[in-house]
């Protein structure tokens, strides 16, 4: 399945970000009425921003702008393309919901006698998609019959340039062999600098020509062209580690690198520990940390392993509302809190450590990786329990009610105040006793007074209505491990698409449902099966939530 693309051009950027929260049937009317646009743009002319608009909004302006952007078609078209793209994905449509006939990616490239790349290409010339969920709940890209006969009327010479092109039959295949083979012993190119080369001799496309290569080789045995594949450079590794972190399948990442199953999947554990290592996770200690019965003494109440933080607030009068309605914790919680967050940090310092520099065990990356995504549900749910103490602190910085500031000013002050507890809870030494909210309200109080402006009277007297504002959601920006060790907030909303098992394991393996996150041993032992099984389950559910196609 193609990635999702993005918008480029600002108005239609702003326009979908309106369109979040809009209500199914919104967005179905304003998918239909991009494509009536999008069908009306000409390439080679000149759109106004206020033209484009009026077009997708029916908004007006009474008089244009002096410094109004002027749009190329082409680039208009592109967009267009684009945003029909993520309306439909947002909507989960089947593909009856078109309404009109359909090709799949597949159908459409053997209709028109090219390569799933040359479609994506026109993708970026204006032909327009729509992602459908097919019968077993995968993400699909089709195009509608009106689409396609769109685009074939605007690129006709285009398309018949590229249908001309024919497969590689076995005496040119031979000949780029030869050549091949004499760019690697004579000239020491690479497997990608020969392709780049010979695709320019033989006027094919360079992943073509990589390809043909590729597969010689890895059919090829001692016969191979390329026999002793190159280090992996630093920008390989990261993209390794992140394919994998989206569940690409391993035999796709041997196809592509030349790498054996085993070098792949040590290439990942080496990258997963290299992070690991550079994370800074010192911080306030206890004897206790050193015990045996440490983990008992520790981890074992309740409150640092059930109900760890809240959903997301959401809007800016769910927020204020939370924090009215609960104080601060209790001190002997906060103390078990604050405890066991400050001991995960150290287990996943010492035990990263003690990882393997050439093959770090699976099993302790895992833990250690658990670890983190617990510290951070515990620090979620520190902040979230200091609610009152942030909303207090800045309206009392700002003189009046958080609500009554625009918006844009709100997220701000809500952004600075989870940045705020998030620190103070990093530094606080709970081992030496006193109360978090001390050290949370004077770093609060110094971030205000650096970055935010007190409001004047004048402004003072304004009225907003920041109710509505949505906030972001802070349980998985807090810590810089989250980065790569959670899932992205986006997948969350799409978990409908996986099975019971599927949804288990995941709500398990990452705390979704407030719970402490578990390793995929603990989860096997809980659904009686084996933490490979766990994690192949894993790895399949984060690639059906991204929509990755196998085929």
């Amino acid at each position: 399945m193609p990635r999702l693309p993005t918008l480029r051009l600002q108005p239609l950027a702003d326009l979908l970000e309106q369109l979040r929260y809009a209500p199914r049937e919104a967005r179905m009317r304003q998918m239909t009425q991009t494509e009536a646009l999008a069908a009306e743009i000409t390439p080679g002319q000149h759109y106004p921003h206020t033209y484009i608009v009026f077009r997708l909004t029916g908004y007006r302006p009474d008089t244009a702008p002096t410094d109004e952007p002027i749009y190329a078609g082409d680039a208009v078209l592109v967009d267009l393309g684009v945003l029909v793209e993520l309306l439909s994905d947002s909507l989960d449509l089947s593909r009856n919901d078109l309404g009109k006939p359909s090709l799949t990616l597949d159908e459409l490239r053997r209709h028109w006698s090219v390569s799933s790349r040359t479609i994506d290409r026109y993708r970026r010339h204006g032909l327009i998609g729509h992602r459908v969920i097919d019968e077993e709940g995968d993400h699909r890209l089709v195009f509608t019959m009106r689409q396609v006969q769109h685009f074939e009327a605007l690129h006709k010479t285009q398309l018949a340039g590229a249908q001309r092109f024919s497969r590689i039959d076995d005496d040119v295949e031979q000949r780029i062999l030869r050549r091949a083979r004499r760019y690697h012993s004579a000239l020491g190119y690479s497997l990608n600098q020969t392709a780049a080369r010979l695709s320019r001799r033989f006027d094919r496309g360079h992943e073509t020509i990589r390809q043909l290569l590729a597969r010689h080789d890895a059919e090829a045995g001692p016969d191979a062209v390329f026999t002793k594949p190159g280090v992996l450079t630093e920008k390989q590794r990261r993209t390794l580690h992140r394919a994998w972190r989206r569940g690409i399948p391993i035999d796709r990442l041997t196809r592509a690198y030349g790498r054996s199953r085993s070098s792949i999947h040590r290439t990942i554990g080496e990258y997963r520990a290299g992070l690991l290592r550079r994370l800074d996770l010192t911080g306030p200690t206890s004897p206790t940390f050193v015990r045996d019965d440490a983990d008992s003494v520790i981890l074992a109440p309740g409150s640092v392993r059930r109900n760890l933080a809240p959903a997301a607030f959401g809007t800016a009068q769910a927020f204020a509302a939370f924090a009215q309605a609960n104080d601060l914790p209790e001190a002997e919680i906060e103390e078990t809190q604050c405890a066991a967050l400050h001991y995960l940090r150290y287990l996943a310092a010492r035990e990263s450590a003690d990882l393997s520099r050439h093959q770090p065990s699976t099993v302790s990356l895992d833990q250690i990786e658990t670890h983190l995504r617990w510290a951070s549900r515990i620090k979620a749910a520190l902040i979230a329990s200091h609610a009152r103490l942030a909303l207090q602190t800045i309206e009392q910085f700002i003189g009046r009610p958080l609500l009554s500031m625009p918006g844009t000013e709100v997220r701000q002050l809500f952004d600075l105040s989870t940045t705020a507890l998030s620190r103070a809870v990093d530094a606080h030494d709970v081992f030496k006793g006193g109360r978090l909210a001390a050290p949370a309200g004077l770093l609060l109080t110094r971030l205000l007074a650096a970055h935010v402006h007190r409001p004047a009277d004048s402004l003072a007297r304004a009225r907003h209505d920041a109710s509505a504002v949505v906030l972001s959601d802070y349980r998985f920006s807090l810590d810089p491990w989250q980065g790569w060790l959670e899932l992205p907030t986006f997948l969350l909303g799409r978990m409908t698409v996986l099975d019971a098992t599927e949804r288990m394991v995941i709500t398990a393996r990452y705390g979704l449902d407030s719970a402490q996150p578990l390793t995929a041993s603990t989860v096997a032992d809980e659904i009686a099966a084996t933490p490979q099984r766990v994690l192949r389950v894993e790895r399949h559910a984060i690639r059906r939530l991204y929509g990755v196609q196998l085929a």
